[in-house]
């Protein structure tokens, strides 16, 4: 019984982790790499600001690509950096290892989040009419996110 639960968490996470990459890569190729949005981010999470450089670019959207469609225990730096034709010295200037480009990955996808909210409520005062904003938003949003994997 308790392997059977522990199974459903793992199976329920690894679905909202996909769902996260699914959404980041919809997201960075439909909208934020056009408009030049950028997201503040903790300094700690990089060892260089990705968002600062067109290589730092690249390997965010590569390394999400990557790690959508082969999983994260198969992703590496290598391979990142022969994906992107680039040294594995220059990624490691970028993030310390997988587990820290992992973190700057989710950690840039709530705060993006963060900014849709505030963006789509700002200028709702009622309580109920923001929280059905947000409602409308999300359920825009996952549907989107359906249409670009089919």
């Amino acid at each position: 019984m308790i392997h059977l639960t522990i199974y459903l968490i793992l199976q329920y996470y690894l679905n909202w982790l996909n769902l996260i990459f699914d959404t980041i890569c919809y997201y960075q190729s439909m909208f934020l790499m056009q408009m030049q949005i950028q997201i503040e981010m903790d300094g700690n999470l990089f060892h260089r600001d990705p968002q600062e450089t067109a290589l730092g670019k690249k390997i965010i959207q590569h390394s999400i690509q990557m790690i959508n469609n082969y999983g994260f225990e198969s992703f590496t730096f290598k391979i990142l950096a022969a994906e992107i034709e680039s040294r594995e010295a220059s990624i490691y200037r970028h993030f310390e290892n997988k587990h820290g480009l992992l973190l700057y990955i989710t950690a840039w996808y709530w705060s993006w989040l963060r900014y849709q909210i505030i963006y789509h409520t700002h200028k709702i005062n009622n309580p109920a009419a923001r929280l059905k904003k947000l409602f409308f938003f999300w359920l825009h949003q996952s549907q989107m996110i359906k249409l670009s994997i089919m």
